[in-house]
């Protein structure tokens, strides 16, 4: 396992789920976990339950001071805002508050991937980093639809 890896996957957040939808998170937690973990050290519902997301992710970044970090959702949304930090983010909400101040080495080394429900957000992203990808057929992307790309880009450094 490579601790210069960490993932950060997106935690459970519908109101009211059906036993259905837990089941489906449950089950592409545990998919996703079991794959990444090959890779990294990786942080899940049952690790960010109870959690401030942020503060979270700072923790762990100061006690394992990965090369990158790799997040969905809420998780890419909070890692957007890390400084210093190489990341490679599935879906993060984009604010203007997030396109400020950019230093280079965020806009360099910052990669995003988004869906279609995501494409605003895809557009305020390009707005200050040059590296985002959307995949309009899709409503849900998911970390393993892009694992080939990550693996890539953390083998080569590069996008």
């Amino acid at each position: 396992m490579n601790e210069k890896v960490l993932f950060f996957l997106r935690p459970f957040t519908l109101k009211n789920p059906t036993t259905d939808q837990q089941t489906a998170f449950i089950l592409q937690q545990t998919v996703t976990e079991v794959e990444c973990s090959e890779i990294g050290p990786t942080f899940g519902n049952d690790d960010l339950s109870g959690h401030d997301i942020m503060e979270f992710i700072l923790e762990k970044v100061k006690l394992y001071q990965p090369e990158w970090i790799v997040a969905e959702n809420e998780c890419a949304s909070a890692a957007l805002k890390l400084r210093k930090q190489k990341k490679i983010l599935l879906n993060p909400t984009v604010t203007t508050e997030d396109l400020n101040n950019v230093t280079e080495f965020s806009r360099q080394n910052t990669i995003a991937f988004f869906d279609n429900i995501h494409s605003d957000d895809y557009e305020r992203f390009l707005t200050a980093y040059p590296h985002g990808a959307l995949n309009p057929e899709d409503d849900d992307l998911q970390l393993l639809d892009v694992g080939g790309f990550i693996k890539n880009i953390i083998k080569t450094g590069t996008w």
